[in-house]
């Protein structure tokens, strides 16, 4: 994942239509030396500079660029009050549609920060960014990441070599399995730890390997886990396991030798809820 400070804006980047592929490719192509998992982790790292420098030469700073370009339009209206010749009015022309740009160039800025951020700028174009979350809301499904992804193959090719190292018996590095753990709320008012749910954000070669795991060891946990087992049999759900528990419960007044006894185990901190 690449991280960028807020000042940056290159969110941008996803949005313009004359985003520069090259600029990523040759940072990707930069020869490093390791291991497949080191390889793509470098060449991630490598994107990150060459981008901050790609945005600084084509955005700079957004909100500054339409600070100045406004001021600018304002001295070229004074000049055009001034003088009515055509050079002073096509000066204010000019300046007219620098600035519609840089404005439209923050309205995308705003519109990709609304995904999340959308209630501390409610000034800005409310209603479009009501309208940009409930259509994210009925959105569930990613068809593709725009076209422009398609077609580079050598990012791929990188990544499935650093799979197949991996089921080839390579080891797989730190920075491959390293996990971010986020604490979220299920409450409003929060005031221990258990009213938190975590989290975990995994890096995405750790998501694949994952998935592939997942898939192969799915047509083969049915012939090695018994039908009697209530966990990872394809179907069954731990409401089954609710259900059993109340079946036999309801069996405990019963008389017979020996007496019966029944066992509560508190698990409500690594199971808080039934699903």
């Amino acid at each position: 994942m690449l991280s960028f400070s807020s000042r940056s804006h290159l969110e941008l980047l996803l949005g313009v239509n004359h985003f520069d592929l090259d600029v990523v490719r040759t940072a990707w192509q930069l020869e490093v030396s390791g291991s497949p998992f080191s390889v793509v982790w470098r060449k991630l790292r490598n994107i990150s500079p060459a981008l901050h420098i790609w945005n600084k030469q084509v955005f700079g700073d957004v909100f500054e660029n339409v600070k100045k370009g406004e001021e600018v339009v304002a001295a070229a209206e004074l000049r055009a009050r001034a003088d009515l010749s055509v050079e002073t009015q096509l000066e204010l022309q000019r300046a007219q549609a620098n600035l519609k740009r840089l404005l439209a160039v923050e309205e995308q800025f705003w519109s990709q920060k609304a995904r999340v951020k959308w209630l501390q700028h409610g000034d800005r174009n409310s209603s479009y960014f009501h309208l940009v979350v409930k259509q994210r809301r009925f959105q569930s499904r990613i068809h593709k990441i725009r076209d422009w992804v398609m077609d580079d193959e050598g990012i791929g090719r990188e990544a499935v070599r650093a799979i197949l190292s991996f089921f080839c018996g390579a080891e797989l590095p730190r920075f491959i399995t390293a996990t971010s753990i986020v604490l979220l709320p299920k409450v409003m008012n929060h005031k221990d730890f258990t009213q938190f749910r975590p989290i975990s954000m995994s890096n995405f070669l750790n998501k694949v390997l994952s998935r592939i795991l997942v898939g192969r060891l799915s047509g083969v946990l049915p012939r090695i886990i018994s039908l009697q087992q209530s966990g990872f049999v394809k179907g069954r759900s731990i409401v089954d396991n609710y259900l059993l528990a109340q079946e036999l419960m309801s069996e405990m007044g019963r008389k017979c030798r020996g007496g019966n006894l029944a066992l509560k185990l508190d698990m409500t901190k690594a199971y808080d809820r039934v699903s």
